[in-house]
């Protein structure tokens, strides 16, 4: 079973994202049951090593924690 969160009616859980060899563990990450994509801060793609491919889209949205993300092709973070 996955642990989460509920905050302010919302569900986080934890999450590890790996790419090649680099791994980070985040906290507090809303599991957005209904959304079409998985979007993570700019400076955590930098962390992880991923890199803009000629195709992806330079998009920059407003949320609560910012404005700024790429988009791309990525193979999608297991939960533990």
């Amino acid at each position: 079973m996955i642990g989460f969160d509920i905050n302010n009616g919302l569900p986080f859980v934890k999450i590890t994202l790996t790419n090649k060899e680099r791994t980070l563990e985040l906290d507090n990450v809303l599991l957005d049951t209904g959304s079409a994509s998985t979007v993570i801060p700019a400076e955590v793609a930098v962390q992880l090593g991923l890199d803009t491919l000629p195709d992806d889209k330079i998009l920059r949205i407003h949320g609560i924690g910012g404005t700024e993300l790429f988009t791309g092709s990525i193979c999608l973070p297991t939960l533990n």
